[in-house]
């Protein structure tokens, strides 16, 4: 049996739950909490009785005006909370967002659903709906930020041979990166001890978000989310969240003399795209934040500010690994029109000569802008035909392997158009994407120039 406060998939946990109602509107009720791999759902039952003890809960889930306003005719119901603490033997679980879903009735005994769209584990009370701290972590990040903690030195004998070392933890700083919400990014190391006896130093990092007043989660996760489609930019790999933290300065940690400490919770949710991604490989990046340093990440922000129609749609290329391919360079298309249209309104061109341009002329912009020479002269007019192949049945469908020569061009072009607008040298991009493994696969499927040739 496990005893740690946690969601398993597919384990249910039976405990019982409190809506903060008194006791003659909802009474003492067991609940069955359980994240069912694509939601987290709370479970409640009520019996008819005489005495009409559970109507309340009753009126949730069948209430005559439905799931939206979840509310019942009688003048004295009281709506579904949108927040509701749930207990067991393990722990304490609040449940943010709730509503209900559907509901399942035999002659006097019923059983109610209740979707939850986050839940913080271990919180005490309820307000976690806003927050004052998040605390994102990324598996691979500290080595991407490129922030040593952990140093070991080796003393050897007149033979060369060692005979002694020393491991040894450095604090570092916090990084302050330029954000809405106080974000920085933290290095940091501890000491694991294992069962065997064996003790073993971890290096990692995680991104704060910090405010004064409590703000929505969501917005919070938002600052998140921008640090990590930069890794994911470097990579192009779906890097995600290993965990994400709440803090509540409401709901602090008290010990026996009444001291208050911050009380960090693991926040679990559906709503979250690219949780458990997969783990930077920073050998592999295309820059790192010690390429770019804080102005390259304010350029970033930037970016997503300026360009957000078209780092949307090809940022969310990476959550679409089962879509095909047709559809995946549509979407790639999508999002580099939408970045040449806002580089020709930066670059003064008037607003009926952009919306003028055909595809191929926008695809060219990109494509003279970014400073590696890889695409042949003719890319933009094949891509822009294969794109509208796609789209348009009286044309012909192109092959699927030039479809898919096209995606790569698209995302290569895009990457190295984000590096060279984050600051990085033409010289240290040519030595990275030369290395690139679908760069490699273009040069010798003749979708981009010999490396000589840039």
């Amino acid at each position: 049996m496990n005893n740690k406060n946690e969601l398993y998939e597919k384990v249910p946990r039976l405990g019982w739950f409190n809506d903060d109602l008194p006791e003659e509107i909802t009474p003492s009720t067991p609940a069955v909490l359980m994240d069912t791999g694509r939601r987290i759902e709370l479970q409640i039952p009520w019996l008819r009785t005489a005495d009409e003890k559970y109507d309340q809960i009753e009126n949730w889930f069948m209430s005559s005006e439905g799931f939206d306003k979840q509310a019942s005719d009688e003048p004295n119901s009281h709506p579904l909370p949108a927040e509701i603490l749930f207990n067991d033997e393990v722990g304490s679980i609040l449940l943010l967002g709730c509503k209900s879903v559907g509901f399942q009735t035999r002659e006097i005994i019923g059983k109610g659903s209740i979707e939850v769209e986050a839940a913080i584990m271990g919180a005490k009370s309820k307000g976690y709906s806003q927050i004052n701290g998040m605390r994102s972590y990324i598996l691979g990040l500290e080595a991407w930020v490129d922030t040593a903690t952990v140093g070991t030195q080796i003393s050897r004998g007149e033979d060369g041979k060692p005979v002694s070392f020393c491991v040894s933890g450095n604090s570092q700083a916090p990084i302050p990166l330029p954000g809405k919400h106080e974000l920085s990014v933290h290095p940091e190391w501890k000491v694991v001890d294992k069962l065997t006896g064996e003790k073993r130093i971890e290096e990692y990092a995680f991104v704060e978000t910090r405010t004064q007043d409590p703000l929505d989660w969501r917005e919070h996760l938002e600052e998140h989310g921008r640090v990590r489609d930069l890794v994911r930019v470097s990579v192009w790999k779906p890097v995600g969240y290993n965990s994400i933290r709440v803090q509540l300065d409401a709901d602090p940690v008290k010990d026996f003399e009444d001291s208050k400490a911050a009380r960090w919770g693991d926040l679990k949710s559906h709503l979250i795209v690219g949780y458990d991604g997969e783990r930077i490989e920073s050998k592999n990046s295309l820059f790192t934040f010690k390429d770019i340093g804080v102005d390259g990440y304010a350029r970033w922000q930037q970016i997503c500010t300026n360009y957000s129609r078209a780092i949307n749609p090809l940022m969310a290329l990476l959550n679409e690994s089962q879509s095909s391919i047709e559809m995946r360079l549509t979407q790639a298309a999508v999002g580099l029109e939408a970045m040449a249209l806002q580089m020709a309104k930066e670059a003064g061109v008037s607003r009926n000569k952009r919306n003028m341009e055909k595809i191929q002329s926008r695809l060219a912009r990109i494509q003279a802008s970014v400073p590696i020479d890889f695409l042949y002269d003719h890319w933009p007019q094949e891509c822009a035909d294969s794109y509208n192949g796609i789209k348009h049945a009286n044309r012909t469908m192109p092959d699927f392997e030039l479809i898919y020569r096209n995606y790569t061009q698209c995302v290569l072009l895009f990457r190295l158009w984000v590096a060279a607008r984050l600051g990085i040298s033409s010289d240290l991009l040519k030595s990275r994407v030369e290395m690139d493994s679908k760069m490699q696969w273009l040069i010798q499927n003749n979708g981009a120039k010999k490396v000589k040739l840039w």
